[in-house]
């Protein structure tokens, strides 16, 4: 190597790599050494923070509330999905704010039964909240949502919840002027049909004893007609009495509340294991300190 090729400060910046690699391999593994006495001093209370985080761990999976989940569907014929969703929502306030006095008024139920409600939703057949819905459309039907801390009083929330939604005030009034139309139509058909009867005997009567021939009839007298006539009349009196019938509930019970409890979010094993590794690391922390605490007094 020639003397031009040579260069002290590049063999003096060489040094103290080295030098500065040798100071941090050395207190790597210092540290190093200074975790194993760590974990030696400290593998007793570190077997203690395992058992104990895993006791912790399964008694939380054990003592932790399982609630219950289950919807029924209903039939509507009146208002909109909307209009039902703003109802349930209102529900749904009271039952998540803790007003149980107020919400065991409203559904007609003691106290102690509404207070198992944690929540109450109203969602659509394909369980998206009914409260998007924004079309007009009637005759459809949708989910009624709850969530229970016990199951116990299930049936009676069911019943209570049909009976709020069917004695709506503006429900109400309007089922009832619904009905009265129903019905003087039904009364109306009646006698109609009634008249009917009548007709159809004496035209049965006429053809019996008259000696027109089977294959003639004239325009006042079409045995055919009358009979097409009575037929359609039966039809629209057999709909209106399911109007009227139906017109008694504006919300119908199709399926009742089928509830199940919601499955933990972990399982018992995972729960032990990851308060015991909370557990080991809290004591390997409380030893650290210790320790380092001695290293810098000594």
């Amino acid at each position: 190597m020639s003397s031009k090729d040579y260069n002290p400060e590049d063999q003096v910046a060489f040094t103290n790599l080295k030098l500065t690699v040798h100071s941090l391999l050395r207190l790597f593994f210092r540290f190093l050494s200074f975790l194993q006495l760590v974990i030696q001093k400290g593998r007793l209370l570190m077997l203690g923070g395992l058992v104990l985080g895993g006791l912790l761990g399964a008694s939380y999976y054990f003592q932790k509330t399982q609630y219950y989940e289950g919807s029924m569907l209903v039939h509507f014929n009146k208002l909109t999905k909307k209009a039902y969703a703003d109802i349930v929502a209102q529900l749904n306030h009271l039952a998540s704010s803790g007003a149980h006095e107020e919400l065991a008024k409203e559904l007609n139920v003691s106290p102690q039964v509404v207070a198992q409600l944690n929540y109450i939703d109203a969602v659509s057949l394909s369980d998206t909240p009914l409260s998007q819905d924004t079309s007009s459309k009637t005759n459809q039907q949708f989910k009624i949502v709850i969530n229970l801390k016990t199951a116990d009083s299930i049936g009676q929330l069911q019943n209570s919840l049909i009976d709020f939604l069917n004695n709506r005030p503006y429900l109400k009034l309007l089922r009832e002027k619904e009905k009265k139309i129903f019905a003087d139509k039904l009364a109306s058909l009646q006698g109609d049909l009634a008249k009917m009867d009548s007709l159809k005997l004496e035209v049965n009567h006429f053809l019996a004893t008259s000696k027109i021939s089977a294959n003639y009839y004239n325009n006042a007298i079409n045995p055919a007609d009358v009979y097409e006539q009575s037929i359609a009349m039966l039809k629209e009196r057999e709909s209106t009495e399911r109007a009227l019938n139906l017109e008694d509930h504006t919300v119908v019970l199709l399926d009742g509340f089928k509830v199940g409890i919601i499955p933990r979010s972990v399982s018992l094993m995972e729960s032990m294991v990851f308060s015991a590794i909370i557990g080991i690391v809290v004591a390997f922390i409380i030893t650290f300190l210790i320790q380092t605490r001695k290293k810098i007094m000594s």
